[in-house]
């Protein structure tokens, strides 16, 4: 960030508890929808924090992002890659997705919005650097897997994406 003392005091745990600082008020900068995952999170370069790391809880889209950047980095993989490798794949979850295009290849639904108060189909957007914050697409039976995993300790029948340990953490 903007901020070089702040930014050597930023954590994982800041950009999970959404405690980093960042927030809209700090950093309003609209991204292109083509920007990468490395360049969104470069971009926080100029950001301002509006609280200092661990005081305050602010969602910020792109505390995810900076998370999926340390993933991809520690994996050496993409983001999507990762996702689906390590958490799509064991559970099974067979109709989930990290593209539209392959959602849409495989019978997702049609967008819509509101013109004039009428719901029109509408091309839905999908930035690659927002995947980790809100572009996953899935279905109910396979959201219903992975919620039986995070009650199950991290375990859906022989597959395990995540230790009890880690379970517990997640939900404290």
């Amino acid at each position: 960030v903007a901020d070089a003392d702040a930014s050597a005091r930023l954590t994982v745990r800041h950009f999970l508890h959404h405690a980093s600082g960042l927030s809209e008020a700090g950093f309003s900068t609209s991204l292109p929808d083509d920007t990468t995952l490395e360049q969104a999170v470069r971009a926080l370069k100029d950001a301002r924090l509006s609280a200092l790391p661990g005081t305050t809880s602010q969602y910020f889209n792109l505390n995810y992002a900076v998370l999926a950047l340390i993933i991809e980095t520690v994996a050496g993989q993409s983001y999507a890659a990762y996702v689906q490798a390590q958490i799509f794949a064991p559970l099974g979850m067979a109709h989930s997705y990290t593209s539209p295009e392959a959602a849409r290849a495989n019978g997702l639904a049609q967008g819509y919005g509101r013109f004039f108060g009428v719901a029109v189909p509408r091309a839905q957007p999908h930035r690659a650097f927002e995947l980790a914050d809100g572009y996953l697409i899935s279905t109910a039976e396979d959201m219903a897997r992975f919620a039986l995993a995070m009650t199950n300790g991290g375990a859906l029948g022989e597959a395990r994406v995540l230790s009890a340990a880690g379970v517990r953490q997640l939900f404290t």
